[in-house]
């Protein structure tokens, strides 16, 4: 029994230390970001919140953002509800819990939008990288069109390939259906998401509306962006062990099972899965287990960003 105990005890530390270790890398990330947006005041002002619904928006822009056909939030809305319910009903008439039954519906319902979620970080990772070389052809074509930008977006587009394409072609769809270009541009933000994209996005949003040249503007970001590169492989190295740390826990975890399957004689299988208080731990564990993996997943690629 107090072997079990000690090894329980290590498998759980080594989890929760994971998963903190991985938190603790996006949390400092989040915050540096925020920091240095707060310090540009043309963001501040120029994209200060609007009043309207929130959710709503993020939902149609995660939608746009990783799908090639429009798709309603309405019946995004529907099958999340769907998914709750169908999973409530079966794991009450299979449990007799309800509590346990409405955590995992909960957790169930939140499936779609969490695969969008991790699919979208994928997108705005491959994108980060290509932003500079993109940057740059957009800066060549910018000068060798006579700092016409529309031409220049236009030619740029067009020798662009994959999510990075997409979201330049977000700008250049607004100008040329005279549609909100500040809207597109919250657009191309949204789908990369770093501070360079913000900026980018303004100067493009002020050379279109308001007919500026933004040579040197552009000349000065993608030097910017070329340094934050280097940086980024130091970090990238020294968040290797933390990384790895977060996939470990997702094979831990049938593993310790089994292991305690045997070290208990058999009882483990019946206390996780027919015993309420044993069940809802397994329950909990696994949970966590998935955000330390999906964590791990999206921090093992970051994003190219200061």
């Amino acid at each position: 029994m107090a072997v079990q105990i000690i090894y329980l005890f290590a498998m759980y530390f080594i989890l929760f230390y994971g998963v903190w270790r991985l938190l603790k890398l996006y949390v400092r990330k989040i915050f540096y970001t925020t920091r240095e947006i707060a310090r540009m005041p043309s963001v501040r002002t120029r994209y200060s919140d609007k009043k309207e619904n929130r959710l709503r928006k993020h939902l149609e822009l995660l939608l746009e953002s990783t799908s090639n056909k429009k798709l309603l939030v309405e019946m995004f809305y529907l099958k999340t509800i769907l998914i709750f319910m169908v999973v409530t009903v079966v794991l009450i008439s299979l449990t007799r819990d309800v509590q346990i039954s409405i955590f995992v519906a909960l957790i169930s319902s939140l499936v779609p939008y969490i695969l969008l979620w991790v699919k979208l970080n994928r997108i705005r990772a491959i994108s980060s990288y290509d932003l500079l070389p993109a940057t740059n052809k957009l800066l060549q074509k910018y000068r060798s069109n006579n700092f016409n930008l529309y031409f220049a977006l236009k030619e740029t587009v067009g020798e662009l390939e994959g999510p990075i394409q997409s979201a330049f072609s977000s700008i250049l769809y607004a100008i040329q259906h005279r549609r909100n270009v500040e809207d597109s541009i919250q657009v191309f933000h949204y789908q990369i998401k770093t501070t360079w994209s913000l900026q980018l996005g303004i100067l493009i949003a002020e050379g279109i509306t308001e007919n500026k040249n933004i040579d040197d503007a552009l000349s000065r970001i993608t030097r910017d962006m070329t340094e934050t590169s280097i940086v980024l492989e130091k970090e990238k190295s020294e968040s290797r062990d933390a990384i790895q740390l977060g996939y470990f826990p997702i094979f831990a975890l049938p593993i310790t099972i089994l292991l305690n399957q045997k070290i208990s004689d058999g009882r483990a299988f019946h206390y996780h899965f027919y015993v309420p208080e044993g069940l809802k731990v397994l329950i909990l564990t696994s949970v966590i287990c998935l955000f330390s993996f999906l964590a791990a997943l999206i921090l093992a690629k970051p994003r190219n960003d200061i």
